[in-house]
């Protein structure tokens, strides 16, 4: 493996994806198309066949969050799939996130690993039900 490129997130509605990833988060589209065809066919086992597709750096380099819209809407199944994003000040990304009507899931709480030390974690929900882990390395 050379790298991990990005995490797919189906979405209900992308203008409120948007408003999260980009506005909340400080993300910027990298790139947003509608696809035809064969690889939105692929994507809902034939029952969509056009999607936007946007693609949000939330980072200089690494990886992306690509953000999926299928026509016909798909409900949206986050089950146990999650996205973690560090950042610099935890209780403070918290905060402006919960100002923003953002779902914080659970306190902060702590955490060491061995050879990656230790942190600061906490999660909140992100407007289609995704769980996004917030980490703030110590």
């Amino acid at each position: 493996m050379i790298a991990v490129a990005h995490a797919d997130l189906i979405v209900a509605d992308v203008p409120r994806a948007l408003g999260f990833w980009v506005d909340l988060l400080g993300g910027a589209v990298a790139d947003d198309a509608i696809v035809d065809g064969e690889v939105p066919a692929f994507y809902t086992g034939g029952r969509a066949t056009r999607m936007r597709l946007v693609m949000i750096r939330l980072a200089r380099f690494g990886a992306m969050i690509e953000l999926m819209a299928f026509e016909p809407p798909l409900p949206t199944t986050p089950g146990g799939v999650h996205v973690t994003l560090q950042v610099d000040d935890l209780v403070g990304t918290r905060a402006r996130l919960a100002a923003a009507g953002i779902e914080a899931v659970g306190d902060v709480m702590a955490v060491a690993l061995p050879r990656l030390g230790a942190a600061r974690i906490a999660f909140v929900r992100d407007p289609d039900g995704y769980l996004v882990e917030l980490v703030e390395p110590a």
